[in-house]
């Protein structure tokens, strides 16, 4: 058995039971294998085989399709927008996780004036729309 055949095994097993093996298969081919996938980051965070490709995986799942699901189905007559952070990446092991966009606004930082100001437009009367001028 390969390191990506353990990888299928391992989502299909615990996380995804009700698809194929071969759907699993199919999923985990479209995440590259390179070491510097995803975010441009090197090796570093690969804390074990196939780590970075499951942490791909399982963000898109549980973020980005999740996002896209509520934006798709949400009435045209609501607004609704997402956005997606970046801005901690290369922080060992954890990346730009959840939430990390209130640590820069709730303390002093470099991004602390620039997300304020952002999240005040954002949620007092703007959509990004208006923010850019459209």
């Amino acid at each position: 058995m390969t390191i990506e055949a353990a990888l299928v095994s391992y989502i299909h097993d615990v996380l995804f039971h009700n698809s194929t093996r071969e759907e699993i298969a199919s999923l985990v081919a479209t995440y590259p294998k390179n070491p510097d996938s995803p975010a441009g980051i090197g090796v570093s965070n690969d804390t074990y085989s196939e780590f970075k490709r499951l942490c791909a995986i399982l963000g898109d799942w549980e973020f980005v399709l999740i996002t896209w699901l509520l934006l798709t189905t949400v009435q045209a007559t609501v607004p609704a927008w997402s956005y997606q952070a970046t801005y901690g990446s290369g922080t060992l092991t954890l990346g730009t996780y959840h939430s990390t966009d209130l640590s820069h606004i709730l303390r002093d930082g470099r991004y602390k004036y620039r997300h304020s100001g952002f999240i005040y437009l954002l949620c007092g009367f703007l959509g990004p729309q208006q923010l850019r001028g459209q």
